[in-house]
């Protein structure tokens, strides 16, 4: 046997390996899935966003969205939850146990949960706010995570 040949053998066994390995990942389920997954996701996104309006809803429906998104797969429990706090309850509750009539929660001022905002803007005003004032730099990750997916929704809502 000479070079030659074992150079040939090993070049076709590479190629042969090759070639399976190819094969396998054209007719890997896992991997197909995982790309379909990804296009779900934007469609599930597209679908949410045609029946929110970020600019343009009350706390109830900025509830009824978050809890859509979490049950679809497209946001975290948390951010379910961060998403889908009652900062109308919340100021109701304070003012009812101070006795005050002008509470806030993070400059925002809102009680009634029916009431149409510009969610994205009042979490940027939220993020900004919070930086103003010293708030803790975790909390600006969550501010920036929920703008983030509010921003994705209004794009797609009016692409």
């Amino acid at each position: 046997m000479n070079i030659a040949t074992v150079q040939s053998d090993s070049i076709n066994k590479i190629y042969q390996n090759t070639v399976k390995i190819k094969s396998d990942q054209i007719l890997d389920t896992d991997e197909i899935s995982d790309v379909y997954s990804e296009s779900d996701s934007m469609s599930k996104f597209k679908e949410i966003a045609s029946k929110y309006d970020v600019n343009n809803m009350s706390e109830n429906e900025m509830t009824k969205m978050g809890q859509e998104l979490y049950k679809e797969g497209l946001i975290s429990l948390k951010d379910m939850a961060i998403m889908t706090f009652s900062v109308s309850k919340a100021i109701q509750d304070i003012e009812n146990v101070t006795g005050s009539n002008n509470a806030s929660i993070s400059g925002f001022r809102n009680t009634n949960p029916n009431q149409k905002n510009d969610y994205l803007q009042v979490w940027k005003n939220k993020r900004d706010y919070d930086e103003k004032y010293g708030n803790d730099p975790n909390n600006q990750k969550i501010n920036d995570g929920i703008i983030g997916i509010l921003e994705k929704l209004s794009y797609l809502r009016n692409a």
